[in-house]
């Protein structure tokens, strides 16, 4: 099990409440927290919050961001509602659709589902991943309001992250749509993988979900839609019983 701890430095006084509201070590500084022993490091910094992995070292980390960078890009140029997770939810046909993303992860499906006009509920279990998320959606909330920036505003205040298991969280026909995105795997050849993913991968391999759960918490959720994600090349052949009650669609 990887061993997750704290970093503070240069913290705001709220970013310090922030982190320390997840209870894990607390540490100074990077080097100090590999000399205990640590392995993934949440480090607070000025107004940003990262993780940090020892095995790709402190030049490398994990943040998300929902003002600049690849979502400012999709945000501009992502194609609109033609795009392939929007067309699999629905969007293309029908805006203002509810929407649960059972598994939120790095939040970018979410965003952008927002961005195309329904309303999201973005679930994620990980304290270390959920802590990221929110503290990401209350910066890029200032900062739009700051810059008097509507669009962002609207699409952030459709976009709800939740802390908690969709497996057990979600209520039976409570979303038009069910969003279902599960982690893949880790590649053998893993330096061709992003370094982000790399490090979103090994925070959360010690993940014991019940896929079954999940599944069929997600299927119960959903009044017209389940989207499950996944490479075209998975087998779906055992979900068959389930197209009379719901409209499954796979996307990948």
């Amino acid at each position: 099990m990887n061993k997750i701890c704290q970093i503070l430095s240069q913290s705001t006084e709220t970013l310090s409440l922030q982190v320390a509201s997840l209870g894990l070590p607390l540490f100074d500084g990077y080097d100090e927290a590999l000399s205990k022993g640590y392995k993934i490091f949440l480090r607070a910094e000025g107004n940003h919050l990262s993780i940090l992995s020892s095995a790709l070292g402190e030049q490398s980390c994990l943040e998300v961001n929902f003002v600049s960078g690849a979502l400012a890009h999709r945000r501009h140029f992502g194609g609109g509602r033609n795009q392939d997770v929007c067309r699999a939810i629905g969007l293309n046909r029908q805006r203002n659709l509810k929407v649960a993303d059972a598994t939120a992860g790095l939040g970018r499906d979410a965003f952008i589902l927002s961005l195309q006009g329904a309303h999201v509920v973005a679930y994620e279990k990980n304290p270390v991943l959920a802590s990221l998320l929110d503290w990401a959606r209350s910066q890029a909330l200032k900062q739009a309001s700051a810059e008097s920036d509507e669009e962002l505003l609207s699409v952030l205040n459709r976009l709800n992250f939740v802390f908690a298991d969709s497996a057990y969280a979600l209520k039976p026909e409570d979303f038009d749509v069910v969003y279902l995105d599960p982690m893949f795997p880790q590649r053998e050849k893993s330096a061709k993988v992003k370094k982000e993913m790399q490090i979103l991968h090994q925070l959360l391999e010690d993940d014991k979900s019940d896929p079954y759960q999940l599944f069929a918490s997600c299927l119960t959720a959903a009044r017209s839609r389940l989207v499950i994600k996944r490479p075209v090349t998975v087998s779906y052949t055992h979900l068959r019983a389930h197209e009379t009650v719901l409209e499954l669609v796979y996307c990948g």
